[in-house]
């Protein structure tokens, strides 16, 4: 039956339910997938229990709910009695280029700085850290002047931090000028960090009237970093350095530490000096020849999926009596909540009547299927050993790049059910096959 104008109405609003965003703690699409024992469950118990500081790693692939999660456990902190402080490292950091130490302990302190001003007033330093910051390189002897900065007082105007903030994101040739410099005052710089901190808690502490407050601090986004085909594997060596030897210096007395970092470090990188939390990939298969599915992971996606249809019978309306294309949908996600809110996209912006026909289910899918594609001959020979051994190894820096990427568009997905393995996604088995067997015949010597 063609669409009226209720039916289009209803399309809108279920739309809008499925796009790709962040979810507030309580919110009714929430679904709880992890149960009882989820990364937020772990985070929370290790600040808990460690009572004066810690440092952890957080994780996940893109549309994991990394985010939503993130939120979770900030608003169980706060429950609990934490000053929990947020800060988004985009804002102060280029990700798209080689990070080390000089560069994470000023926008830490500097963040602080920030937050500290948004909760009580930018009055409430008698210098912020940015102040100082500048005045520390000036001391260092970065040239300043060359890049339109100068020192200033205790009282120096707001637009000299702002101006600092944008060079050392925005100017390459300051931030490299800057990490020269300090890299033979790390430790200077560390202990000038650490007493920002240790004052900034002072002051929470007297204006809550709360001497035992503690403070929780996230630093999201770091897991945005990402290098060019260029520069790809000094990005990463920077990032593997910065998380695997610099741990006494990511750490902050009195401070509880979390930093959101890219996942596939975990996988790169396991033994790691830090406790790393990672969301994995609903399970929905078991790890074995068959793909056995896994019951329970597969009806929590369902449930998620149904909670978005939040108008009564809209489901039933949309994919028919019994829903069946939903779980059509469900096995091809990937466990991924990214994939299969966008198959659903798809599904309704290609509807022309209601119940959908089985040729728009089909040609959402192909339409979600083809940003997978095209595979190169390598890659899917590669992706079809991991589909076949559930393993990911890699030989090199170029390899384990590769394999970040495989990670990172959801090609490879990574599953903890008691073990931990890899397989490849459902939408592009068929695919994977079907290439890599044409790279073997092409290879195959002709008869003479």
């Amino acid at each position: 039956m063609k669409l009226d104008a209720a039916d289009q109405a209803l399309l809108k609003k279920l739309y809008r339910n499925v796009s790709d965003t962040p979810l507030e703690p309580g919110h009714a699409f929430y679904e709880p997938v992890y149960g009882e024992d989820g990364p937020v469950e772990h985070m929370l118990k290790h600040v808990q229990w460690a009572e004066l500081e810690s440092v952890q790693y957080f994780s996940g692939f893109r549309g994991s709910g990394k985010t939503t999660e993130l939120k979770r456990l900030a608003d169980k902190l706060k429950a609990a009695g934490y000053f929990v402080v947020y800060a988004d490292a985009e804002k102060y950091i280029n990700l798209a280029g080689p990070i080390d130490i000089t560069d994470l302990l000023p926008v830490l302190a500097g963040a602080f700085s920030d937050a500290l001003e948004a909760r009580f007033g930018q009055s409430v330093l008698q210098e912020s850290y940015w102040t100082r910051f500048l005045n520390y390189l000036e001391r260092t002897e970065v040239n300043l002047q060359e890049f339109g900065l100068k020192a200033g007082g205790a009282a120096a105007p707001a637009g000299l931090a702002l101006d600092l903030k944008i060079a050392l994101r925005g100017t390459p040739s300051f931030r490299r000028q800057v990490q020269q410099k300090l890299a033979v005052h790390i430790g200077n710089l560390k202990a000038a960090v650490d007493r920002f901190f240790e004052e900034g808690i002072q002051l929470i502490r007297q204006k809550l009237g709360e001497p035992d407050k503690k403070v929780v601090f996230f630093l999201d986004s770091l897991e945005q970093i990402r290098g060019s085909l260029f520069d790809e594997t000094e990005v990463l060596a920077s990032v593997a350095t910065l998380l695997n030897n610099q741990g006494a210096n990511l750490r902050i007395p009195y401070v509880h530490l979390i930093y959101t970092v890219p996942p596939w470090v975990k996988f790169l990188h396991p033994n790691l000096p830090v406790k790393f939390q990672i969301i994995p990939s609903v399970c929905q298969w078991e790890n074995d020849a068959a793909r056995t599915p896994v019951p329970e992971g597969n009806a929590s996606l369902r449930r998620l999926l149904v909670r978005r249809f939040d108008v009564p019978g809209s489901a039933e309306r949309v994919f028919g009596p019994a829903t069946p294309g939903v779980d059509q949908l469900v096995k091809l996600c990937g466990g991924h909540f990214r994939d299969l809110l966008r198959l659903v996209s798809e599904i309704l912006v290609r509807a022309n009547q209601l119940p959908i026909s089985d040729q728009v289910l089909s040609d959402a899918i192909a339409s979600v299927r083809s940003q997978f594609l095209p595979l190169a001959t390598d890659d899917a020979l590669w992706l079809e050993e991991i589909a076949r051994t559930r393993q990911a190894s890699h030989a090199s820096r170029e390899e384990g790049a590769k394999l970040a990427r495989f990670l990172d568009s959801h090609l490879v997905l990574f599953f903890r059910r008691g073990e931990e393995w890899y397989d490849i996604h459902p939408l592009i088995r068929e695919q994977v096959a079907l290439v890599a067997a044409q790279g073997r015949d092409s290879k195959r010597p002709t008869a003479a």
